[in-house]
C-alpha cells in the first residue's frame, strides 16, 4: 500500500474493488482469482483507475481503449475513479449587536478538478464510492455517465465537478437535482 493512504482510502479500494469484481470480472475475467484481484488492488499492483476502464471492457466489449490525450476509450469519452471524504466548512453571522454566531457543517464530498477535465471531450463515466468513517455500515458505489457537453454544463466557476453526500449515504439534493439523471443503476447502461 502507498504510503499516502488512509485506513479510510484504503476501504474504499477495497470496496470499489469487491464492486467491480462482482458485477464484472467474476463472470468475465479468467486471469485470475478474486482473492488474488483484490489483493494486487489493495497492494496497488492494480490501480483503480485502470481496473474501471478494464471493468467498462469487459462489460463492453465495442468500447475499445485509447492513448490519446484527453480519452481512455477510442469514442472520446473518459472514465474516473474517486470516493468521498469528510468536508466540514465553517462560516460565521455578525449580528447587529456584535455577538458572533458559528455555524459548521460536515458533508460526504469529492471532486473531479477543472485540471483533470480540462482536456476532455466526450462522456464521463465516474465511479464514487460514498463511504461514511463514522458509520461504517454506510458504503456504495455509485456510477455516473454524464455525456458531452452536458457535464461542462454542470462545473463550477473553477471547472470542477463536486459531488455532496449525506451521511446516510444519499445524494444532497441540490446535487441529487443536478446528477440525478444521470446516475446508472445498471452496470449495461454505464458502460454503454
Amino acid at each position: 500500500m502507498a504510503s499516502n493512504h488512509t485506513k479510510a482510502s484504503a476501504i474504499t479500494e477495497r470496496i470499489a474493488a469487491e464492486y467491480f469484481w462482482e458485477h464484472g470480472y467474476k463472470n468475465k475475467y479468467s486471469g485470475m482469482s478474486k482473492k488474488v484481484f483484490l489483493q494486487m488492488t489493495a497492494d496497488g499492483d492494480l490501480s483503480l483507475s485502470n481496473v474501471l476502464e478494464n471493468f467498462i471492457t469487459l462489460i463492453n466489449p465495442k468500447k475499445k481503449r485509447s492513448n490519446e490525450t484527453g480519452m481512455d476509450f477510442t469514442d472520446k469519452s473518459d472514465a474516473k475513479y474517486m470516493s468521498t471524504r469528510i468536508k466540514v466548512t465553517n462560516s460565521y453571522h455578525t449580528k447587529k449587536d456584535g455577538t458572533v454566531t458559528h455555524y459548521q457543517s460536515r458533508m460526504l464530498n469529492c471532486c473531479l478538478s477543472g485540471k483533470s477535465l480540462r482536456n476532455k471531450v466526450g462522456t464521463l463515466r465516474i465511479a464514487i464510492t460514498v463511504y461514511n468513517p463514522e458509520d461504517e455500515t454506510c458504503s456504495r458505489v455509485l456510477l455516473v455517465r454524464i455525456p458531452y457537453p452536458q457535464w461542462n454544463e454542470l462545473t463550477d466557476k473553477g471547472g470542477n465537478l463536486n459531488f455532496e453526500f449525506n451521511f446516510d449515504g444519499t445524494m444532497k439534493n441540490n446535487y441529487f437535482k443536478k446528477y440525478g439523471s444521470y446516475v446508472c443503476d445498471d452496470v449495461t447502461l454505464f458502460c454503454k
